[in-house]
């Protein structure tokens, strides 16, 4: 079941509601869905409640907010990709 927290965001998000007046503090913990929708805003000079946002859950809630955007990120690197190797290997093996 979604958190009220949750289901405001998602709601703000979807109707791109400016959001620079909204107290980041209303909007609580951070779950993962909510940390998703607010790094894949839209950004630009007016708007700054991701910001604000990320910055208020860094101070309040650090571990959470670190947990939820390591998952995240390393949910979006494919999967087929060879693991990456130092620039020494690669003269070596080449």
């Amino acid at each position: 079941m979604a958190s009220v927290s949750s289901v405001l965001v998602n709601f703000l998000f979807l109707h791109n509601i400016p959001l620079a007046h909204l107290p980041p503090s209303c909007i609580g913990r951070p779950s993962q869905e909510m940390v998703k929708h607010v790094i894949s805003r839209q950004c630009d000079d007016v708007d700054r409640f991701a910001t604000s946002l990320l910055r208020h859950w860094s101070l309040e809630h650090t571990k959470e907010l670190a947990e939820h955007l390591t998952s995240l990120l390393t949910k979006s690197r494919p999967r087929n990709t060879p693991p990456r190797t130092g620039l020494r290997q690669r003269f070596v093996d080449g």
